[in-house]
């Protein structure tokens, strides 16, 4: 078992002191866990380590109170942004690779829930640099990155950015969709989208049968149908990935949906 002094001897993005005093302090989760709440709450499977092969990690969180109704876009926000100019402003890889065809299906996700009904109104820019998706994310020129990269060393984990669940994992990275951390309402939109994809596969619910997902007022009345709007454009995530990578297409490994009965869901990011 890695202990503090032999944590990370790698790992230079925070530096592994970081790592070693946290550890030294409160030691793994396991050993936390063990501590504070064994007697009390066995600890289920679905919070054990997922070795990457027992189980898939596509897991939606509960929605909650869906009937709360929350404000409508802030003054000067990225919603109000893209409802005022009518498109969304979508960044992806600019690599010709595959998976990027699931980062624009989930461009067309968001814009169809902000849009209402409308997931083609995306203006896609591609981008093979992460310090110019810093930029442009900073900037206002994108509204959202498509197939950021998530792991400790990446340069997308820098101050300022904030992502969705991961959605794609391929070959220990993860991939997740990328906004600015400074518009907590965009960035909170942005990752219930994507939780819309897993939640309509988990319960069923395809691209024909949309209007079973709930009806939301998270972000205000008028957008009461974001999530239905998500699943009427492109479907439930396993819809999705068929369309990507193909209908006879084999989901493996973490990309596989986490279901009752569930399997280990904490995964810890790659260094």
């Amino acid at each position: 078992m890695m202990t503090a002094d032999t944590f990370a001897e790698s790992v230079e993005f925070f530096g592994k002191e970081m790592f070693q005093n946290a550890l030294a302090a409160v030691g793994n989760y396991g050993e936390i866990y063990t501590r504070h709440l064994a007697s009390i709450s066995p600890r289920l499977e679905i919070n054990e380590i997922n070795d990457g092969e027992t189980t898939g990690l596509m897991y939606s969180h509960p929605l909650g109170k869906v009937d709360t109704v929350g404000p409508g876009p802030i003054n000067g926000g990225v919603i109000e942004r893209i409802l005022q100019r009518g498109f969304l402003r979508c960044g992806i890889p600019g690599d010709k690779i595959k998976r990027v065809e699931l980062d624009v299906e989930f461009c067309r996700a968001l814009s169809a829930s902000v849009l209402q009904r409308t997931p083609d109104n995306v203006s896609f820019q591609r981008y093979s640099d992460d310090d110019d998706v810093y930029l442009a994310l900073e900037n206002g020129d994108i509204d959202v990155y498509a197939g950021g990269e998530v792991d400790v060393g990446s340069d997308f984990l820098l101050p300022g950015l904030s992502f969705s669940n991961p959605y794609f994992h391929e070959g220990g990275k993860a991939f997740a969709l990328v906004t600015r951390e400074a518009d907590v309402q965009w960035a909170d939109f942005v990752y219930w989208v994507t939780m819309a994809t897993i939640y309509a596969e988990e319960n069923g619910i395809t691209q024909n049968t949309s209007n079973e997902m709930p009806l939301v007022n998270l972000f205000g009345t008028d957008m009461e149908r974001l999530l239905r709007d998500a699943i009427l454009a492109v479907g439930n995530y396993d819809e999705m990935y068929r369309r990507v990578f193909g209908q006879n297409a084999t989901r493996v490994g973490l990309n596989k949906l986490n279901a009752s009965p569930f399997g280990p869901q904490h995964y810890p990011l790659p260094f």
